[in-house]
């Protein structure tokens, strides 16, 4: 090991036995989940280059995320991205680091309330509101999707009457993804509006991947199709019942869900791009309930606070949420995977990728929540390293 990778994994408080294990959960997390962002590798950083921070921390707290603050510069200059930032929530309160810029071009340094688009995020949100259907016993977790969409899922070898709403949440479903690397790639994509059934439609051009439960595959159909059963039961818009139920009741005040049409983000916010081309403006009902969410990284600590302590959702159902299958090695259960952290204990969260961002968000039970950004799409840029850095500043290694 070179001095300044020793130097590295020091900083991170991980001793070489545990870096071990850790490098072999992030291989098995990016093959698991590449779909929601979650790769890991290990960087060395260089020069850390590092933008002064936009909202300045006291020194005693500055000094106990100096960690932080070289893995978030290591995981920037890595992929090679305008900027990058962290929020993090604990004891002391909320505090942010931003490396870069928010907008290529300028010396412009990433706040904790500028908007960005959080992608797969979202699937937190909607399996929240799912469970909270489900606490009202308005929706049945292990009812068929059939019961709720009737002919909805059909066709192709496949049938909603044997698929259930948990294995949708829980990415079992067999059900192809809609979202291929063709779509992504093509611009006009980005440009015109789209109808939820439509978009399912796509999907089942495919046949299954499995049989629903035999297997587990990341598709975002499983997740405009939840949307779908949101707006069955309630009778309203997807995005009108997780405003009404989750984003107005906390108080997340920079969190929206985009209307099909609305492209841009109307206040201030990170400029996003992928390769070289800013694609900030994308259509957002191209991703719907699977990803269309914009918020901030003060807003996304808040929401995963308040899920990890049962505010969300009750705690019978949080279990529910937290019940695992095996995805490849890494446990994913409704709209959720657990992050083993390099201090001890777990995590729980999602991320999400989407042409111009990549962002997680991760929180533990005893009140620790981070959210990491990067104004670049790219499905391997390592979030869960400076998670990890983050949630574990300040604490020794185990």
């Amino acid at each position: 090991m070179s001095l300044r990778t020793s130097m590295f994994v020091e900083s991170f408080g991980i001793d070489s036995a545990r870096g071990v294990r850790m490098r072999e959960w992030r291989m098995r997390a990016w093959l698991a989940l590449a779909g929601c962002v979650v790769a890991l590798a290990v960087f060395s950083p260089g020069s850390t280059g590092a933008t002064p921070l936009s909202e300045p921390l006291t020194p005693p707290v500055a000094e106990r995320h100096t960690g932080v603050q070289v893995a978030l510069d290591a995981m920037r200059l890595g992929n090679d991205a305008v900027g990058a930032s962290v929020t993090g929530s604990d004891s002391t309160g909320i505090w942010h680091l931003s490396s870069g810029s928010g907008r290529a071009g300028t010396d412009t340094p990433i706040r904790s309330t500028d908007q960005i688009k959080v992608a797969s995020n979202t699937k937190t949100f909607v399996a929240s509101v799912v469970l909270q259907l489900v606490g009202e016993r308005r929706i049945d977790l292990d009812a068929p999707v059939g019961r709720y969409l009737p002919g909805v899922v059909s066709g192709n070898g496949h049938d909603g009457d044997k698929i259930t709403v948990r294995q949708l949440l829980q990415h079992t479903s067999g059900l192809p993804d809609y979202l291929t690397p063709e779509i992504i790639a093509d611009p006009l994509a980005y440009t015109r509006v789209f109808n939820p059934r439509d978009i399912v439609a796509m999907g089942l051009l495919k046949p299954p991947a499995f049989k629903p439960g035999a297997g587990w595959l990341y598709s975002n159909t499983n997740y405009v199709l939840a949307g779908m059963i949101i707006e069955k039961v309630t009778g309203r818009y997807v995005g009108d019942e997780i405003l009404d139920r989750i984003v107005r009741p906390l108080e997340l005040s920079r969190t929206t869900y985009p209307k099909p049409g609305q492209r841009t983000i109307g206040g201030p916010h990170v400029r996003g791009y992928m390769d070289d081309r800013d694609t900030t403006e994308t259509e957002p009902s191209l991703i719907g309930a699977a990803g269309e969410m914009v918020s901030t990284g003060v807003d996304m600590t808040k929401f995963a606070k308040a899920l990890a302590s049962g505010r969300v959702v009750p705690p019978r159902l949080l279990a529910e949420m937290r019940r695992t299958v095996d995805a490849n090695g890494v446990g994913y259960g409704l709209g959720v995977f657990k992050m083993p952290l390099t201090c001890g204990g777990e995590a729980w969260g999602h991320g999400g990728a989407w042409p111009a961002y990549t962002t997680l968000t991760m929180a533990t039970d005893d009140g620790r929540e981070v959210f990491v950004s990067v104004n670049r799409h790219n499905l391997r840029i390592q979030l869960n390293e400076t998670a990890d850095a983050a949630l574990c500043s300040g604490r020794s290694p185990r």
